[in-house]
């Protein structure tokens, strides 16, 4: 199960938030009620507040319902304006490029499944990364993300970098 651990460390707004698939260090380290990333199964998009709740790691459950709703719009709408993403292609800029990414993964007609392996918050940015699966005419191919995202001046968090293959494990 995923568990979302969060610890005030230090002074001011120096907040860290991780959440993984390890079990926490004792069993109070979760309060009671934590949800899990499991439980946004069915439309993640219904349980997401965009606003000042939003955290970093709603941006995986947003991309796996966009994507399994061919809605390339709403995947490009969780990047800012520069943000890089590293394609099938390599490394694409803007969001024109990245809308194209998109696209043609989309047209694929795939399946997305995606869970959080970590997000870790600082200030305004957040690390986080997230193991995907992606089936397509029955056949699958995974990978793990390495992702860069920054708050809004809204509170909703979008993606500066946006690597889906960190190791490297579908170059050919």
């Amino acid at each position: 199960m995923v568990r979302a651990v969060t610890a005030q460390m230090g002074m001011g707004r120096d907040r860290h938030q991780v959440v993984g698939t390890a079990p926490p260090r004792s069993p109070n380290a979760c309060p009671p009620g934590t949800p899990s990333l499991s439980s946004l199964a069915g439309n993640p998009a219904q349980h997401l507040s965009y606003g000042s709740a939003m955290k970093p790691a709603d941006l995986h459950p947003a991309v796996q319902a966009a994507y399994n709703n061919a809605d390339v719009e709403a995947l490009t709408s969780l990047y800012e304006a520069d943000a890089w993403m590293f394609g099938p292609e390599g490394p694409v800029q803007g969001l024109d490029a990245i809308r194209a990414v998109w696209a043609g993964l989309v047209a694929m007609a795939g399946h997305l499944e995606m869970v959080t392996q970590y997000a870790i918050e600082h200030g305004d940015m957040a690390m986080i990364s997230n193991k995907w699966t992606l089936t397509i005419a029955g056949q699958a191919v995974s990978a793990t993300t390495a992702e860069l995202a920054r708050r809004q001046p809204d509170g909703t968090w979008k993606y500066v970098f946006d690597n889906p293959d960190a190791a490297g494990l579908l170059a050919g």
